[in-house]
């Protein structure tokens, strides 16, 4: 089974229409709609309403999670002009709390068929005539709080994230002689296609791509250099396989990182001295493999 959450219902509506799911009539905290592959649930706005609504879902259809099961959070986001196009759809590869100042990263361990971006999560919406300084990125109200909960059920390659440009940081007006709640289904209906191209994506075996001699030579080197844990290590090797899968290029470069002029190793030592500088390392490392 393959999960999936959406805020708002005018936002969800074209997607049950195409995969042809139908509402469970049971009486639920959220909605719930759902055919043999999928089960969708709208959450409301807001990364709490988000979080709660999916751990209801993974608790309540805990039973329909299997190996290649992974969960989707789509929906529309404002974004700034001068950068980005109304319509547009991009893959989420990093999401920032901008209540706590936190980051969090799904892992893409394939090739994205739409673009990559980066995310912030508010708490309210952000208008252009509200506000001194616009932010630079995409904007959006729930994928922070829906992916620590996902969090929670799914590693981090197994959620997916796609946002859809609505806005410029202005309130949503109605278009072509319809309202703005036909308005919002149809930037998601225009969606669809990027949408879908996700969607049918599977989740990675994790044996498809193997690192090579030089790129497990690095692996380990930086291991011990950083002096990582066991879960750091793997967490590793996931970015540096997810990294060849989407660029084509050596996962060894990441070497570079560490070694450059601001990098963390000094080829005098035989390791960091403290687990302050290899978190700083790893954290390089990650901003590299995942940006």
């Amino acid at each position: 089974m393959i999960f999936i959450s959406a805020a708002l219902f005018p936002e969800a509506k074209p997607l049950i229409e195409t995969l042809g799911l139908k509402i469970l009539r049971d009486k639920t905290p959220f909605p719930i709609y759902r055919n043999e592959k999928y089960i969708l649930v709208v959450s409301g706005a807001g990364k709490i309403f988000s979080a709660m609504s999916v751990v209801f879902l993974l608790n309540e259809f805990k039973n329909s999670v299997v190996d290649s099961s992974w969960i989707l959070n789509f929906g529309i986001c404002g974004a700034p002009k001068e950068s980005f196009k109304i319509g547009e759809s991009f893959l989420i590869h990093k999401i920032k709390d901008e209540g706590s100042s936190k980051s969090v990263y799904p892992d893409i361990l394939f090739k994205s068929p739409i673009p990559e971006s980066v995310l912030l999560t508010v708490d309210k919406p952000v208008f252009r005539n509200e506000i001194s300084e616009l932010p630079n990125t995409l904007v959006d109200m729930e994928a922070f709080g829906f992916f620590q909960a996902s969090r929670k059920f799914f590693s981090s390659d197994k959620i997916r994230i796609v946002k859809t440009i609505s806005d410029h940081f202005t309130k949503l007006e109605s278009e072509k002689e319809i309202g703005i709640v036909d308005t919002i289904s149809l930037r998601i209906k225009e969606a669809l296609p990027d949408i879908l191209s996700i969607l049918s994506i599977p989740v990675s075996k994790g044996n498809e791509v193997e690192l090579q001699q030089n790129e497990i030579a690095a692996l380990s080197f930086i291991t011990e250099f950083l002096r990582l844990s066991e879960t750091e290590r793997i967490q590793l090797k996931d970015w540096m396989i997810g990294y060849k899968i989407r660029t084509g290029n050596s996962s060894e470069q990441g070497l570079s990182i560490l070694k450059s002029a601001n990098g963390i190793l000094n080829l005098k030592d035989t390791g960091v001295r403290t687990r302050e500088e290899g978190r700083k390392g790893l954290y390089a490392l990650r901003q590299f493999y995942q940006s």
